[in-house]
């Protein structure tokens, strides 16, 4: 049994409980504020604080630990440094991560004829940073089998590609990459996560690092509609559990893929693109109730949003999720409060869409990322980072949230909620997200108390999962 002191302990933010000391005994939180007990040891944290662990509720840890290894394109301004960047690439299979071409000084998507001039003799594939979109040089096209004139490819079609890409590797290399991988979330503080749109390959690599003891990070898996589909025997367990099956009723604002009930102010004839017809979304509702699943869709635009309200209108489930959650109109809140999913939405996607007017058009920004709006509605919402798409630290997210400048921002203390008790309902767990007595403890302790002094910077100094110290 151990004994965890700190100057400040927060137990839970909602309701606010504070103390200074919690008792551990095999990964579980005992009891709270006992300091005069028998124990086997006593770890003294005075002079830091500790809280939950975070948990980022939708997130890719296969493009995360993949990705770490990939051709950083955040900052190109132009196809000129791209392909110069490319240039200094030696390895046989060459992933390009987070251009956003609206930061080019083209103002386009690249093209294969603008990475041939770079890379022609090995396969190059190039994803926009909200992983919607992305493209691929002529000697990839043909290795895959491919029929696309410019290289552009979008969706599901990009969906199949990267995978296609991933399995180029050997199961080794990936569990190397995903031990890493993990490591990138544990290191900011994020205790569990949701990882979304888990392919047969991911399933399979991480039920080895589970069964190696080397998974440090509950992960709690929503799996692609083909793993899904696939799917035979699977035990879950604290650390590796299938909470259910992903899927995609659009795409993205910044590709222009997001469906819209009205077209894109900067495309006048493109109202985006149905991922999913209505009746595809009820089908899989269906299945995952049957067998005591979540169904979690991701909907972006206001009419993918129409689509999965009335598939979930007719399903009738209690294990429901809607993923982002962009653009919200006043009649879909009243239509959310009845079915009562939890929204699970990235804060940060404000910070990363600079261009959204553009998109939507001044009237509509109105619509646009609604977080005070919702919670005031009652609907339950979870925070996350969708990363790599966004920062993995907490603490942008948060800031994202807390420091926007319009009428839709919300307190830090409902920030934090958000990041650990409201994840872990988005993740139907409710063991963890507080640190309560029978709850796991996972915490982290941390240099600075975020509600009394300046969290934008804050610093994760230690953190435990299950008991354990693991960073």
């Amino acid at each position: 049994m151990k004994l965890i002191i700190a100057d400040k302990i927060y137990v839970s933010f909602k309701p606010l409980i504070v103390t200074k000391s919690i008792v551990v005994e095999n990964g579980i939180v005992k009891q709270i504020n006992s300091q005069n007990i028998n124990v086997d040891e006593v770890i003294d944290f005075k002079g830091n604080i500790i809280m939950p662990g975070f948990i980022d509720a939708h997130c890719h840890l296969d493009g995360v630990s993949n990705f770490a290894s990939a051709v950083d394109l955040s900052n190109v301004s132009s196809i000129d440094e791209l392909n110069r960047k490319l240039e200094e690439q030696k390895s046989q299979i060459i992933i390009g991560m987070n251009f956003d071409h609206e930061k080019l000084k083209e103002k386009r998507m690249p093209t294969r004829w603008d990475i041939d001039k770079s890379i022609n003799d090995r396969p190059v594939l190039l994803i926009r940073v909200d992983g919607h979109s992305g493209v691929l040089n002529s000697y990839a096209i043909k290795v895959l089998g491919l029929n696309t004139e410019d290289g552009i490819i979008k969706e599901n079609e990009l969906f199949r590609v990267i995978n296609k890409f991933f399995e180029m590797k050997s199961l080794n290399d990936e569990k190397r990459e995903f031990e890493k991988g993990q490591y990138e979330f544990l290191k900011f503080g994020v205790t569990s996560i949701g990882f979304m749109n888990v392919s047969t390959l991911s399933l399979s690599v991480l039920s080895e690092l589970r069964k190696e003891r080397k998974l440090k990070l509950r992960v709690f898996m929503y799996l692609s509609k083909e793993a899904f589909n696939e799917l035979k025997d699977f035990r879950n367990d604290d650390f590796l559990a299938i909470n259910g099956v992903k899927l995609f009723a659009d795409g993205s604002l910044g590709s222009r893929t997001a469906l819209l009930s009205e077209p894109y102010a900067d495309d006048k004839n493109n109202y985006g693109i149905e991922n999913e017809k209505v009746e595809d979304i009820i089908k899989y509702c269906l299945i995952a109730k049957e067998r005591g699943l979540q169904i979690s869709v991701h909907a972006i635009g206001d009419k993918a949003l129409d689509n999965v309200i009335k598939a979930y209108e007719i399903c009738n489930s209690p294990f429901i999720r809607i993923d982002h959650a962009s653009i919200i109109r006043d009649d879909q809140i009243h239509k959310l409060k009845k079915i009562k999913p939890v929204l699970v939405i990235q804060p940060h996607f404000l910070v990363s869409d600079f261009w959204l007017e553009d998109r939507l058009g001044k009237e509509r920004m109105k619509y646009a990322y609604r977080i005070k709006s919702i919670v005031d509605s009652g609907i339950d919402i979870a925070f996350s980072t969708d990363a790599p798409v966004e920062p993995i630290n907490p603490w942008k997210t948060i800031e994202a949230a807390v420091e926007r400048i319009d009428n839709e921002k919300i307190s830090l203390l409902d920030s934090l909620y958000y990041y650990t008790q409201g994840s872990a309902k988005a993740l139907m767990r409710n063991d963890i997200g507080s640190l309560l007595p029978n709850n796991k403890a996972d915490f982290i302790v941390i240099n600075k108390d975020p509600l009394e002094e300046d969290y934008k910077n804050v610093k994760t100094l230690h953190v435990y999962v299950d008991g354990y110290h693991v960073i």
